[in-house]
């Protein structure tokens, strides 16, 4: 009935994606290294979601974001984020029930490599580790230079910026670590750390990432497996060629998984220019027709389907409280 009443009272049609990334009891998190939502959280959500508007396809999806139109009102569209277990799972006891299909970004350096992303093995060091212990001990692995970094004010307003559920000296430490330093040094100091822990990497992978098993399953169920990038280094920070092949892997690795290619691509880290400058010639080049940012508002028709915007568990609240109107399309389009 409240979907009904959007569609008669002025809402216009628009798409609101959701993602997620840990689904987990966060009862079995021992420290503040990952926000997981719970199963029956994520079920609340989808609830919650379904009463504002229609769940469709990631296909029905992309027909409304190029131009193809789409159901009348607001519509939701689920989505995940790096490859994992979680996702499985929440597949399978909460959108499958509902007859609700997602779409699911992988990343493919766990699946070729057998070796982790370095984001999850950064939360998996810190979901085990106080934070005070981790904290002060990578540091001490990183150059001088870089800790030094980490406490001028400036550089601590914008790890605080991006990484918003976190305190302020985790918040440095990620952006110090996803952003900051090199990504090799920054992997260097973290497998450190994962050995110092007595940490198999590979015995990780099994227990984290979805295997290309499950992966086949959800696709020939009607979910979609789709681009994360290889190994989740943010595309706009990388050089041509490096973006080139991070994205080439990535695309055959999940292409000899399937036996089709991804037609769309999560872009990974929420910062700005962690989107490359060019989305054009990048989905040209790889025939991407959908990209998706983690730019936070609803998608109405016109915008660009290669800068798509997306939000996270737990952003969507607001939204839900801002559909876009008939009156107002105009001036939310995205260029």
């Amino acid at each position: 009935m409240l979907r009904r009443l959007l569609t008669m009272s002025g809402y216009c049609p628009s798409l609101l994606i959701v993602t997620y990334h840990y689904v987990r009891d966060p009862g079995d998190v021992r420290y503040p290294g990952i926000h997981p939502v719970s199963m029956q959280r994520f079920r609340n959500d989808l609830a919650r979601l379904g009463e504002h508007g229609t769940f469709v396809t990631p296909s029905e999806a992309e027909k409304f974001l190029t131009g193809g139109g789409g159901h009348d009102g607001p519509q939701i569209l689920i989505t995940f984020d790096d490859g994992l277990q979680d996702h499985w799972r929440a597949a399978q006891q909460a959108l499958d029930p509902l007859g609700i299909k997602g779409a699911f970004f992988v990343s493919s350096r766990p699946l070729t490599e057998q070796r982790a992303l370095l984001v999850n093995k950064l939360q998996y060091l810190r979901s085990i580790t106080p934070p005070e212990a981790f904290r002060s001990r990578f540091l001490s692995l990183v150059p001088p230079e870089a800790a030094l970094l980490a406490v001028q004010p400036a550089f601590r307003a914008k790890a605080c910026g991006v990484y918003v559920h976190d305190s302020e000296e985790d918040a440095c430490v990620k952006y110090l670590a996803n952003f900051s330093l090199g990504y090799d040094d920054t992997e260097m100091v973290v497998d450190e750390l994962l050995a110092e822990c007595g940490v198999s990497e590979t015995v990780l992978c099994d227990e984290l990432y979805m295997n290309p098993d499950q992966m086949r399953s959800l696709h020939n169920d009607g979910h979609m497996i789709a681009c994360h990038g290889h190994t989740h280094r943010p595309l706009g920070t990388l050089l041509l060629e490096e973006m080139d092949a991070e994205v080439s892997t990535n695309r055959d690795a999940l292409h000899g998984i399937l036996g089709e290619r991804p037609g769309w691509i999560s872009f990974p880290y929420v910062r700005g220019d962690a989107i490359p400058q060019d989305t054009e010639r990048l989905c040209e080049t790889f025939d991407f027709r959908v990209a998706l940012t983690l730019m936070s508002d609803w998608n109405v028709a016109g915008q660009d389907p290669l800068r798509v915007c997306r939000v996270t568990e737990n952003q969507y609240a607001g939204l839900l409280k801002d559909i876009p109107r008939m009156a107002d399309v105009s001036s939310r389009r995205v260029a």
